[in-house]
């Protein structure tokens, strides 16, 4: 194709600025997953932010040839690069052009032309990807709002992006004309990036899964609610669900891989050995009989010679083993196979999706159990209609509440699947929500999963709930029966201020490394450094 002067004017100024400002430090981009800010600034300052959009609403107002022209030469330079440029143009702003109001596109797009905001695109999800007709993010209207509630995945300038065109469904009846697109600035409470993608050549432009967090928010507000009931009634809430079933429950080691304690070096658990002796000590000191591996760390290969041995040095005992669904589908079958002989209660999460879990059931001879690709009605009926899990693990956040939970385990012992009460990284509270919830359940088949052992301190008052033969009793005060400790509370969120969240999906030794799925840069347990961590 012959290009106009005006074509080739705009592609010498945007290759000139990439071979000068991006091309030398792609590679350097990639490997230390950092965003060029100041280089899209430069290219923004070029016109390459609204190349297609008109000059009254602060585009540069040239054709689509051009566009095509200028991504075509910044990935020349940085595929990564080009991509938030290219999504910044299409679909957001041409979006905006076509469907915005006067007023959405003075207040948006004019400054997503010129480059003064960034934009990102929120379509593809876990369970459908880009599937538009399938989507199950949902928005519902709250007097002069909506309520988004859902999980989007793999978007482009997800965290750096300053405003994003969210799709989510509002007339589910409608089929896919029942979809409706929503400007949703990053800043809005509830819009969390959940973890960073690595994707090869794309790594200098992080994309993210982002969730709304309305569930767990509407779970913390049902355990108040749960709480004063009980309170005004006199009764525990196990009372308020229907009645307790059971005393205690019984609970499973959480064995992690840890590096040691910076100030005295204590606490590594990295080799066999010091995993086998971490778990003989939780034993001996809390009396489990069931012992759980949190994996996903090492590679696969070494982490079951750690699981074995540790399950040969407790014969009698029960095991499980989670890698957070990071392998890759054979390599969940290899190493489900692989321990088929162990007296396992389940393999939980060797993958992540549906079709995953299914083709390990197919391969493995043990129970499939989750807390991540079933963590609400719409995903159990579709594991159920197609069998892709035998055991649910019941979170009293990520399903919304233990009403929620209850209402799951019922649907479970219709269709014979086993439930077990599943942790999220609990205190007092949240414990005391698991306690309730596994004493109404006829049907809980497993010990329960919990942190809580690994906790030196409590924000309730009393401190630490108490194990006894591996388990805890349920509280049979009114309400919850658990109390919050206000100066404990008080000081632990200064501790909060100071540090900040846990960074459960970061680790020191392998900077710029980020979950993924399937994992493919595993940590070396031959790295005998020490992590610096200040707190």
């Amino acid at each position: 194709m012959l290009l106009s002067d005006e074509h080739r004017a705009v592609q010498e100024a945007v290759r000139n600025f990439v071979q000068e400002q991006i091309a030398p430090h792609a590679a350097r981009w990639d490997r230390e997953s950092h965003f060029p800010a100041v280089e899209l600034k430069g290219l923004a300052a070029l016109g390459c932010y609204g190349v297609a959009v008109p000059e009254q609403w602060g585009g540069a107002g040239l054709d689509y040839l051009a566009l095509a022209i200028i991504l075509e030469e910044i990935a020349a330079g940085d595929g990564g690069t080009s991509t938030v440029v290219s999504v910044n143009n299409c679909p957001v702003c041409s979006i905006l052009m076509a469907w915005g109001s006067e007023a959405q596109k003075a207040q948006w797009l004019t400054p997503l032309a010129r480059g003064e905001m960034l934009g990102a695109f929120c379509l593809t999800e876990p369970h459908v990807g880009s599937q538009a007709d399938g989507l199950k993010t949902t928005a519902v209207r709250d007097g002069d709002h909506y309520l988004l509630n859902g999980v989007k995945q793999f978007i482009t300038s997800g965290k750096n992006g300053d405003v994003a065109i969210v799709m989510a469904v509002t007339d589910k009846a409608a089929g896919k004309k029942g979809i409706s697109a929503f400007i949703v600035p990053t800043k809005t409470p509830g819009y969390t990036v959940a973890r960073l993608e690595e994707m090869r050549f794309k790594i200098a432009n992080p994309t993210a899964s982002l969730y709304n967090n309305r569930t767990q928010i509407l779970a913390a507000l049902e355990f108040a609610c749960l709480d004063i009931i009980g309170q005004k009634w006199g009764v525990p809430v196990s009372e308020v669900l229907g009645g307790r079933l059971q005393d205690r429950v019984p609970f499973a080691t959480y064995l992690f891989f840890r590096y040691p304690n910076p100030k005295n070096g204590s606490g590594e658990v990295r080799t066999v050995d010091q995993l086998v002796a971490q778990a003989h000590e939780l034993k001996t000191q809390y009396g489990f009989t069931s012992h759980k591996l949190k994996g996903g760390v090492f590679h696969p290969d070494y982490e079951l010679e750690c699981y074995r041995a540790v399950a040969e040095s407790l014969k009698g005992d029960r095991f499980r083993y989670d890698c957070n669904g990071v392998m890759s589908t054979e390599q969940a079958i290899r190493f489900g196979q692989a321990i088929e002989d162990i007296n396992n209660d389940y393999l939980e999460d060797p993958v992540y999706g549906l079709h995953g879990m299914r083709r390990v059931r197919e391969k493995v001879r043990m129970p499939l159990s989750t807390n991540t690709v079933v963590i609400n009605f719409e995903q159990l009926a579709a594991s159920i209609l197609n069998t892709a899990v035998d055991v649910i693990l019941l979170d009293t956040t990520f399903w919304g509440g233990i009403r929620q939970c209850v209402k799951a385990a019922g649907i479970c012992e219709t269709f014979q699947l086993g439930v077990a009460v599943h942790s999220s990284g609990e205190l007092g509270i949240q414990l005391a929500t698991m306690l309730h919830l596994g004493a109404v359940i006829p049907n809980l088949s497993f010990a329960a999963d919990a942190h809580y052992h690994h906790l030196t301190d409590d924000i309730i008052v009393g401190g630490k709930l108490q194990y006894e033969n591996g388990s805890i009793a349920v509280p049979t005060a009114p309400g919850l029966g658990v109390k919050l400790d206000r100066d404990k509370l008080a000081e632990y969120s200064e501790l909060y201020k100071r540090l900040g969240g846990y960074p459960y999906d970061q680790d020191p030794l392998r900077p710029g490394w980020t979950p993924t799925i399937p994992n493919n840069r595993w940590a070396d347990p031959k790295d005998a450094r020490r992590p610096e961590i200040g707190y």
